[in-house]
């Protein structure tokens, strides 16, 4: 009579349990989706730049480069493993684009996956900061820094090298990231030989690892605008102030002004402000022209493009910008 009773009473919570997860099932396929790759980036993130952090705030005691690509590459594979089930664990934007170009995942999908991956991407960097908070402050005295012996924006999101130039930095970004597109489509690629059931995420990191281990010196191999742009957002929020956004275009040809400047740092400031303003103002002239003149608003922003690259080729030479 004890066995039945305990039989009964297991049976009786497991259907108490199923229908608790059922009036809390989330009906909206769409939702179950977005919060799947939310989980799926957010362990990703919390690995990667978990390892990072552990790496910078203990000067390369407990751990060196290679933890890092380790630490993103297990990053990579649980976080496929997670939503794998529910959304196909794209975890990438460029991924989810690449796989709309090809007619494999709908385009009224997308904006919703990349949010979703942002807004995962952003917590997990948040973790990070609240795990290693008291690190980070010991490390840098209260000082957040971008650059310098003891910068910690790193942590959160990629930069380049101080010998990288602007094209070299595009290059190396669009390589890393058609070598892991290419990995990933084969991985799944039914009339190739597709990896065995199940092993699909560990290949993924695997190829994520081997990308980090060749293509990393550069600029730290994001080959995934919401790795990158998600923790940035989160350090510019958090501290780091608009550096983090500004290094980006800067820091391969900063060498040079300092070099023509260097008898007055606000004649630095001054010429780079002047260069800001007109690269915000001709978007505004065209954006304006474009409406006036009912011409194609891709037009106007490519138009405000070429006026970006212009001015960052010719950045040692203000008067041409």
């Amino acid at each position: 009579s004890s066995v039945k009773e305990k039989n009964n009473n297991q049976q009786y919570r497991a259907e108490i349990m199923d229908r608790l997860l059922k009036r809390c099932r989330i009906k909206s396929r769409l939702f179950r989706e977005c919060l799947a790759e939310f989980f799926g980036v957010y362990i990703l993130i919390l690995f990667g730049c978990g390892s990072v952090a552990q790496v910078t705030t203990s000067q390369n005691t407990k751990g060196e480069y290679p933890s890092i690509n380790l630490g993103f590459a297990l990053g990579t594979t649980f976080g496929v493993y997670v939503p794998k089930g529910v959304s196909g664990a794209h975890l990438n934007p460029a991924v989810s684009l690449t796989l709309c170009v090809l007619g494999r995942f709908s385009w009224t999908r997308l904006p919703f996956y990349v949010w979703s991956q942002l807004f995962g991407a952003f917590l997990a960097a948040a973790t990070v900061a609240l795990q290693y908070y008291d690190a980070i402050m010991d490390f840098t005295g209260g000082h957040l820094t971008v650059s310098g012996a003891t910068a910690t924006a790193g942590i959160f999101s990629t930069y380049p090298a101080d010998y990288l130039s602007l094209w070299g930095g595009v290059v190396d970004q669009i390589i890393g990231t058609a070598a892991l597109l290419v990995c990933v489509l084969a991985l799944g690629d039914p009339h190739n030989t597709p990896a065995p059931p199940g092993l699909e995420p560990v290949l993924v990191g695997a190829a994520v690892l081997v990308i980090g281990i060749s293509m990393g010196s550069n600029s730290g191999y994001a080959i995934n605008p919401a790795r990158d742009f998600g923790p940035r957002l989160f350090s510019y929020i958090a501290g780091w102030g608009d550096e983090v956004f500004r290094s980006l275009l800067c820091s391969s040809r900063l060498h040079l002004i300092d070099q023509k400047y260097s008898k007055n740092s606000n004649t630095v400031q001054y010429y780079y402000n002047i260069k800001k303003f007109a690269f915000y103002f001709n978007i505004f002239v065209n954006v304006i022209y474009s409406c006036d003149t009912k011409l194609n608003f891709q037009q106007s922003l490519l138009q405000s493009s070429v006026m970006l690259i212009y001015c960052s080729r010719n950045i040692s030479d203000y008067d041409q910008c």
